[in-house]
């Protein structure tokens, strides 16, 4: 296992901006990274989250959520964590993000929920938090219009080879269904335009 001074050293040698280097250089030295004390993990904070935003740079979402697993799983990285704060923040925006890149838009609101309670001044997090909620919206946007679509189809086959007493209940059914997409489209333009915040990587 490579002594923390070395794995610093080392890493030094890494140009700046050059992600890939850093990204093989973590995972080369995983092992050495992974176990260490807190105080060790201090000294080398910076490779932990150069880490992370490397590979959110890179879109590897992933990867970054199964690392800071790994982090939350093990006691000196937990005990390292509640020392220092800042360290702690980030794990959990890259964590989050990347809950929201993967579409986990639940999970990742909950995380951007705990952030902008913490740190109420960052106005990134609210702008991740209001994003997460926008997804969920458009999911849900999505799958009205999905299903108006089916179910007009449904009745367009209807209509043409049989001819059933619910065919009018069906008709109702797709016309509130297509009436409440529309709705639900113009609540959410309504709500872009009040909240126009942009995230920040």
């Amino acid at each position: 296992m490579m002594e923390t001074s070395i794995l610093a050293e080392e890493f030094e040698k890494i140009q700046d901006g050059d992600l890939l280097s850093i990204i093989d250089f973590f995972e080369t030295n995983e092992d050495s990274l992974l176990f260490k004390k807190s105080h060790e993990i201090g000294e080398i904070d910076y490779i932990y989250i150069d880490y992370l935003a490397s590979l959110l740079e890179k879109s590897r979402y992933s990867r970054i959520l199964e690392t800071v697993e790994k982090f939350e799983k093990l006691d000196e990285f937990k005990k390292y964590r509640n020392s220092d704060l800042d360290f702690d923040e980030d794990l959990r925006f890259y964590k989050y993000s990347s809950l929201y890149y993967k579409k986990r838009y639940r999970e990742s609101i909950k995380g951007f929920e705990k952030l902008v309670h913490d740190f109420p001044k960052n106005e990134d997090y609210h702008g991740w938090l209001i994003d997460s909620m926008k997804g969920i919206s458009t999911n849900v946007f999505r799958l009205i219009m999905f299903s108006t679509g089916a179910l007009m189809f449904l009745i367009l086959v209807i209509r043409m080879y049989w001819s059933l007493p619910l065919l009018g209940t069906l008709n109702r059914i797709a016309e509130a269904l297509f009436i409440l997409s529309i709705v639900l489209f113009f609540i959410d333009l309504k709500r872009k335009r009040k909240l126009p915040i942009q995230k920040e990587i």
